[in-house]
C-alpha cells in the first residue's frame, strides 16, 4: 500500500466516525485513600536454611556409609563362599 492509498484509507475511517462511536470510557475509582502495606517476612533464616541442609546431608552421608560397609561386608561374604566352594570345602553350621 503506498501513501496515497493510507491517507485515503484514514479519511475513509475519520469520516465514518468509528473511532468516535466505538470508544469506550472507563473511570476507576476508589472507595477510600487508605493504602495496605503488605510485608513479607521469611519463616526461616539463612542460617537456620543452612543448618537445617546440612543436618539432612550429614544423615544421607551416614546412612550411604553404612550401606557401603555392608555392601563391602556382603561382598567379602561372598567371595569367602566362592573360595570355600573351589576348595571342596563344607561350611559346617554349628547347632
Amino acid at each position: 500500500m503506498d501513501n496515497g492509498e493510507n491517507q485515503e484509507a484514514m479519511d475513509m475511517i475519520a469520516k465514518s466516525n468509528l473511532i468516535t462511536k466505538n470508544f469506550l470510557h472507563l473511570s476507576v475509582e476508589f472507595q477510600s485513600d487508605s493504602v495496605m502495606e503488605i510485608k513479607e517476612l521469611p519463616v526461616m533464616t539463612w542460617e537456620g536454611l543452612a543448618g537445617s541442609v546440612g543436618g539432612i546431608l550429614n544423615l544421607w552421608i551416614g546412612v550411604t556409609f553404612l550401606t557401603l560397609i555392608e555392601l563391602v561386608d556382603l561382598l567379602i561374604s561372598i567371595f569367602q563362599g566362592v573360595i570355600s566352594i573351589s576348595d571342596n570345602k563344607v561350611l559346617e553350621v554349628k547347632k
